[in-house]
């Protein structure tokens, strides 16, 4: 199945993103995993390979979201890591030379993507490997699912959003602060829809109505679980010679 989160930016859609992840390890986690192991022992035996098993639950994140949370008294849990560019399944005919370097995920893996318009653009759809297109067309027969989040369900490719089965706008979240000044819970209002295009004439009409109105309570600091400025680095300046600029209008 495929989730699509949309709102505003500042509104809590990788906060909320972390929160689902988080409680899907949490309540399904141990279940997810025995899912995975049984289909891996059954294609081990009918295709006479020896295929390995996830050491943890099969949550997969984007390369560039980094999660982690406690998990006990003094462990923690960090999700897997792919390249979602990466995702596919292999094309009969095509050129290896020219084939995608597929990573492989586990069958019955959840994966979470932030930003998803960079990677399934509804502008660059076309240019995407044929192998990630197929990938996306057959995903539920490897029993995946992923979660995206987005400004507008639009701007994720037609082929995609139109096979998601679930869109979650994000109105607004609220974080009651701890006698210390942090955070001790948050709280994200939402809408959902069943379709893109309930969820996108929601947007165009500025409606905050509509859909079935869901809240969700998360106790702790949510934003301890990921790093929310993880694009940050992506303004650095990369070149050894480069520096940031500081000119100011020359005056007569």
């Amino acid at each position: 199945m495929i989730t699509i989160i949309f709102g505003l930016p500042g509104a809590g859609k990788t906060a909320f993103m972390t929160y689902l992840l988080k409680t899907l390890y949490e309540k399904k986690g141990d279940k997810m995993l025995d899912f995975t192991c049984r289909k891996i022992r059954k294609f081990n035996r009918k295709y006479d390979r020896n295929f390995s098993f996830p050491k943890q639950t099969p949550i997969y994140v984007n390369q560039n979201y980094h999660v982690k949370f406690t998990d006990g008294y003094d462990e923690y849990f960090a999700p897997y890591t792919f390249d979602v560019t990466r995702f596919g399944v292999p094309i009969k005919g095509i050129d290896p030379k020219k084939a995608l370097d597929i990573q492989f995920v586990a069958p019955g893996s959840t994966l979470f993507v932030p930003e998803g318009q960079k990677f399934v653009s509804s502008y660059e759809w076309k240019n995407i490997p044929k192998e990630t297109r197929t990938g996306f067309e057959e995903h539920r027969q490897w029993w995946i699912n992923f979660y995206f989040d987005v400004q507008r369900p639009v701007m994720i490719a037609a082929a995609v959003r139109e096979i998601a089965a679930r869109f979650i706008r994000i109105l607004k979240h609220e974080n009651t602060p701890n006698f210390a000044g942090g955070v001790e819970s948050t709280t994200f209002h939402t809408l959902e829809f069943n379709s893109w295009q309930e969820a996108d004439a929601n947007i165009e009409a500025g409606k905050t109505k509509g859909g079935e109105f869901k809240k969700y309570v998360y106790t702790g600091n949510i934003f301890k679980c990921y790093d929310s400025f993880s694009c940050s680095e992506d303004f650095i300046p990369t070149g050894m010679n480069q520096d940031f600029i500081y000119e100011r209008r020359k005056t007569a």
